[in-house]
């Protein structure tokens, strides 16, 4: 998910607290974060200019941390041709089932094109008062015709955390925050269209970018849960590929959770 349609002069929120600018969510620093000024009725809007489709939705908390937004809270993603949204031509009830993260794909196959799309959020019942998370996306995604990655890839929680001893014995910690990675990450048998893709999808981010990317969508490791292994994440090494025969390919690559 890398066509991030958020940009910094086509969107407006309400209820923005100065000390949490929503600009902390289009930043490289992923623990920065928004917050507004209040836990009922925040919007954002995105104006597109013209007439478009954003059919990916992703919120995420700081890692490690929380989203702001409690499981009791209205969640619409909403869309028109129009900014009013008394009555959208598009609404959508989202409900959070994870406490770090939000995803919601819209079916790409439906003609939804508008010009303005919206989050609206209503949280009364949530205990800090306000909306808080750290990287909102809302634009679109790019899919290979083999949606999951092949069995065999090694999943592992990075703790670099560092442990010093005094004389006595006694251990002291420097706490850092903990990340996952995923390594032997492939894709066995791939025709030449999906090897264009990935290398189009590589090209334009590199190793030095990051975006929310879902490695098991269809939920076959993860008992139908998306969120799970849908990570905010960057190329962590070079994408590999191998050719196999004729227009086929496998290619391999390996991702790291960014902080």
């Amino acid at each position: 998910m890398d066509n991030q349609k958020i940009e910094s002069t086509n969107y407006t929120v309400t209820n923005e607290d100065g000390s949490f600018p929503f600009t902390n969510i289009l930043s490289n620093v992923r623990s920065k974060t928004f917050r507004s000024t209040s836990n009922s009725a925040w919007r954002l809007t995105i104006d597109l200019g013209f007439q478009d489709k954003v059919n990916t939705l992703a919120l995420f908390a700081p890692l490690g941390e929380t989203l702001g937004i409690t499981r009791e809270a209205t969640i619409k993603l909403q869309a028109d041709n129009v900014s009013v949204w008394t009555s959208p031509d598009l609404s959508i009830d989202l409900s959070l089932t994870s406490d770090d993260r939000l995803i919601y794909f819209l079916d790409d196959t439906l003609e939804l094109n508008y010009r303005f799309w919206s989050l609206y959020i209503d949280d009364p019942s949530n205990p800090n008062a306000y909306i808080s998370f750290a990287y909102a996306y809302m634009g679109d995604y790019t899919t290979t015709a083999l949606r999951n990655v092949s069995n065999g890839f090694r999943w592992t929680t990075n703790d670099r955390s560092r442990v010093s001893k005094s004389m006595d014995g006694t251990p002291y910690f420097d706490t850092k925050t903990k990340y996952d990675s995923f390594e032997s990450l492939e894709y066995g048998y791939l025709l030449n269209n999906d090897r264009l893709l990935l290398e189009g999808l590589y090209d334009r981010v590199g190793i030095s970018n990051w975006m929310p990317i879902a490695l098991d969508p269809e939920g076959k490791t993860t008992a139908g849960d998306i969120e799970q292994l849908t990570r905010l994440a960057r190329f962590s090494v070079p994408l590999n590929r191998n050719h196999k025969i004729a227009e086929y390919y496998s290619m391999s690559f390996s991702l790291e959770e960014v902080i």
